[in-house]
């Protein structure tokens, strides 16, 4: 598959094993946009360009995590902690384990913490409302 404007171009293999992208539904999608066209490309050459540190021969180390490609693992090791719990299902199960535990853990701690900051709101307003009283202001 030749990618324009960039002077690339993708085997099937390297598409699906750096972005999880099959060849057949890019060829057959007439909107289909390359991962550079639409700035995920994850060389060497692309990553450094934007300051990020090359991600070398990560293949392996993806597909033994259990990641379905190079793309996925970047990504989902990369997120906002608002979008974890939408990724669950494109996560390795280990990952997903992992992350579930990993949220449970974020919302119990909320629902602690919660009470303890009204508390601590309430006494620091009643200390502005007292403080201009007490310095005779």
């Amino acid at each position: 598959m030749t990618v324009a404007p960039s002077p690339g171009v993708f085997c099937g293999d390297c598409l699906y094993m750096r972005y999880g992208e099959h060849i057949d539904e890019a060829n057959a999608n007439p909107e289909w946009r390359c991962p550079s066209c639409r700035d995920l490309c994850n060389c060497s050459f692309h990553r450094s360009r934007r300051g990020w540190a090359p991600t070398g021969t990560l293949y392996r180390a993806a597909s033994a995590e259990g990641y379905a490609s190079v793309s996925h693992y970047l990504v989902l090791n990369n997120l906002a902690p608002e979008a974890r719990e939408a990724a669950l299902p494109l996560m390795p199960p280990e990952l997903a384990a992992e992350t579930r535990k990993a949220l449970q853990a974020e919302k119990e701690q909320q629902k602690s913490r919660a009470p303890e900051q009204e508390v601590d709101e309430a006494v620091a307003l009643q200390w502005k409302r007292r403080r201009p009283s007490q310095t005779g202001c």
